[in-house]
Order: C-alpha cells, then sequence, then structure tokens
C-alpha cells in the first residue's frame, strides 16, 4: 500500500510537466520536492469554514457581505483605441458594451446547479472566511463552459522552486488525490504575509474567541440539561455496594436531571453529604464574553454595528454615513479582487476570444449628496474668484475643476418708449 506522502508526491508530479516561465527567485528549496512540494492548507482552514455555523455574529457578517457582493451588476467592455464610445449601461467612456461573450455566458451561469449569484455568494464567504476562493474549470475540449467553488481546505498549490507553481492538488472527502493544471484553477486570494502561497482570512486571527465563545454557549446547554445545576461533590461516609450505587445513582438522575427538575430538594441517605463546587452564571461572566467576542468580530472585519441590526445611537445621517462606507470600504475592495481575476487569469482561459476585453461592475456605493452638494459649492466659489480676478471664463472653469460653460449672449437693447418730447405729443407745443 502506498503511503499518503507517496500518493501526494505522485499526483503533484503529475502536473508538473506543462512549461511555464521561471520565477524570479526561488521560493522553495532546490533540493527535491519531500515534503514542501504541496503548500496544504492549515488545520484552522477547516475550523474556520465551520465557525459561521457556530456564532451568530459571524454568520451576520459573512452573509451580508457574500449577499451584498453576490448582487453587484456585472457586465464586459471591449475596448482598445477603436472604442470611442460610452457604456451604456455604467456611462464609462471609450468603451463599448457587450452583451455576449463566450467568458460572459459561463460567468453568467457557471454551472446547471449553481445560480451566478450562489456561485459568488459562496466562494466569497470561502474568501472572508479564510482569505481563499478556488474555481475550478470544466472544459470542453479547449473551451471552458463551466466554474465550480472549491472549499479552499481542499486545494493545495504545487510549489515548484523554478515556475512558482506547477499546478494544484484537490483533495476529495474520501482522500482522492485529484492533479489540476494551471489553466483548470482560478485562485482568489488575501495574501498571507507568511506564506506566498496561500490567503489569509479573519477568521482565523478570531479562533481562540470563536471557541471560547462556543465553549461557552455548550457550558449554557449544559447547565439546563443538568437539571441547572453545574456541579458539586456527594460525600458518602459508607462504602457503597455495586447494586446500591447504581441504584443511588438512577434515583438521582431521575429526580434532578432535566430542566423540569431544576430547583427540586434532594434527600440524600446513609449520612451523605453535599459539597457545592458550582459555578453561577453570574460567576462566568457570559454577557460580558459575548459581547467582548462580538465586538472583536467586527473589528477584525471593520464592520460598523448597524450591519448587525444594532440600533443605539443611530439617526439618519449616520445612518447613510454607515450605508456609504459599507459599500465604499468593504463591497468595493472585494469587487475589485473579483474583476481582477476575471480580467487576468479568467479571460486568459478564452485565449484570443479574451483579448481587447474586460468586466466590469456598476458601483455599489450610494450618492453622498451632502459631499456633493458641498463639492459643488466649493467649484462655484473657485470660479466666481477667479473671474473677479480677470482670468478668462474657459480658463477659470478649467481650473475650478468645472466643464466649459457658454455664456448667454447680451441682451438686445430695448428701443425707448415714446413720449411728448420724442414726437409723440401735441403739436401745437411746436407751433
Amino acid at each position: 500500500m502506498r503511503s499518503p506522502v507517496g500518493e501526494l508526491l505522485s499526483a503533484a508530479s503529475r502536473v508538473l510537466a506543462r512549461p511555464r516561465n521561471d520565477a524570479a527567485v526561488p521560493y522553495v528549496g532546490r533540493g527535491g520536492y519531500g515534503g514542501t512540494a504541496v503548500s496544504s492548507a492549515t488545520g484552522d482552514q477547516t475550523a474556520a469554514l465551520e465557525a459561521t455555523g457556530a456564532n451568530g455574529t459571524l454568520f451576520a457578517i459573512i452573509n451580508q457581505l457574500s449577499t451584498s457582493v453576490a448582487a453587484l451588476d456585472w457586465h464586459m467592455h471591449q475596448t482598445g483605441k477603436a472604442q470611442t464610445v460610452v457604456c451604456e449601461v455604467c456611462e464609462e467612456p471609450g468603451v463599448r458594451y457587450v452583451a455576449e461573450h463566450p467568458s460572459l455566458a459561463v460567468w453568467s451561469k457557471p454551472n446547471d446547479f449553481f445560480t451566478s449569484m450562489l456561485y459568488v455568494e459562496t466562494f466569497q464567504q470561502h474568501l472572508d472566511l479564510v482569505g481563499e476562493a478556488w474555481w475550478v474549470v470544466a472544459y470542453l475540449g479547449n473551451r471552458p463552459i463551466e466554474l465550480w467553488p472549491v472549499r479552499p481546505d481542499r486545494m493545495a498549490p504545487v510549489r515548484d522552486p523554478k515556475k512558482f507553481i506547477s499546478g494544484y492538488v484537490y483533495r476529495a472527502p474520501d482522500g482522492q488525490l485529484i492533479p489540476l493544471r494551471l489553466d483548470e484553477v482560478v485562485m482568489l486570494r488575501t495574501p498571507a504575509p507568511w506564506d506566498p502561497y496561500r490567503g489569509a482570512g479573519a477568521v482565523q486571527t478570531l479562533i481562540s474567541q470563536l471557541y471560547g465563545a462556543k465553549y461557552a454557549s455548550e457550558w449554557n446547554r449544559r447547565f439546563f440539561e443538568n437539571s441547572a445545576i453545574p456541579g458539586g461533590v456527594i460525600e458518602m461516609p459508607v462504602h457503597l455496594s455495586d447494586p446500591e450505587w447504581d441504584e443511588f445513582q438512577a434515583r438521582w438522575a431521575e429526580s434532578h436531571r432535566g430542566v423540569r427538575n431544576a430547583h427540586t430538594v434532594a434527600t440524600l441517605e446513609h449520612g451523605a453529604k453535599w459539597i457545592d463546587t458550582k459555578y453561577t452564571q453570574k460567576d462566568m461572566e457570559f454577557s460580558e464574553l459575548r459581547r467582548a467576542t462580538r465586538e472583536e468580530i467586527r473589528e477584525a472585519f471593520a464592520v460598523h454595528s448597524q450591519v448587525l441590526g444594532l440600533s443605539e445611537n443611530v439617526n439618519r445621517a449616520n445612518a447613510e454615513a454607515g450605508e456609504y462606507g459599507w459599500a465604499k470600504r468593504l463591497v468595493v475592495p472585494r469587487g475589485e479582487r473579483i474583476k481582477d481575476a476575471l480580467n487576468g487569469p479568467y479571460l486568459k482561459l478564452f485565449g484570443a476570444m479574451g483579448k481587447g476585453y474586460e468586466y466590469a461592475y456598476t458601483s455599489p456605493v450610494p450618492e453622498d449628496r451632502e459631499a456633493d452638494n458641498a463639492e459643488r459649492t466649493s467649484k462655484a466659489q473657485a470660479y466666481s474668484i477667479l473671474i473677479a480676478a480677470g482670468v478668462d471664463p474657459d480658463d477659470a472653469a478649467q481650473q475650478a475643476g468645472l466643464p466649459p460653460m457658454r455664456r448667454a449672449p447680451a441682451p438686445r437693447p430695448q428701443p425707448a418708449p415714446a413720449g411728448p418730447d420724442r414726437g409723440g405729443g401735441d403739436d401745437s407745443a411746436a407751433r
């Protein structure tokens, strides 16, 4: 039987044949691949992926982020010096809106089981949780036809001392190792400072706090399951036989186990004495622990409290500011990372058909009316100052950041009204 390491190295060796440009410097040792060929995921990736099912605050943040990013409105541009029109969707100049393209068809319907929104939402969850998102590409001949999201803790780059990455290995749930070529995988990641091959997510910095919150919740559950008494010692002055001990345990459990038996009076026989060793819920300070964990999760994701439905000290002004900050500081950077992957490795999969095209999305940032009004007022004041100083109006508009403005035509002189001294009076005065 082959060892798991031997099987892993065998899978890695099958993806090394495709030629690629050499890396500028080696990121792994040259002395054979040994145990360094595959940059495996760390164990806390699996824990981070599962953490959303055990913490409501984390679930709310990840859900809000993934659904907001999945709701971005994507479209395609045709670029190049011949394109002088304005995109009819995003009004960007110098590009032409493209309604149909092979890559756009795949992106709009990744596969028969994932809609576009579900696909983006799935890999965005992975990206926010562990800092990695993996797209596995299915082909029909040489043409990409499907995209599949894959769990990061099942994927590993094959590190190469010359080519940086020679391929990838997917570990199936049954342990089977499947080699993948470079053109079968698109990887998005938040770079891990300690590993150029892997990503790092906010949840990996919170594992200890999340485990603490999980254990506190488990303690609470057991508190009620065990008749609302966490623990104690029954001191027996006499030795009980096995049948007597079994009978004592059964009677104690029947009388005191479970919430319905909470706080019932206990009667002890044979001179037994109860010694209390419990900690109360007040002693454990669960509310403070939960509040601290919630704040640490929010800080790790830089999320405003109103995203979680916390409405303390919220008015319309700071609510709108929160929506603006959410879109600009959280949704847009995530959209830019996806756009970078679409316009880079993804379009490259389509060969010549991908050249001269790029993906774009409609900005989710709401208009900041107050800032727009302040900017408009500032520009108008600068324009007035320049005009008063004798600057040409067109030059003044350019310096103030305003578009060229046509000057209104000078008003035509109006004829003077007729009167007695202008030939409109009595003739007798002349005579």
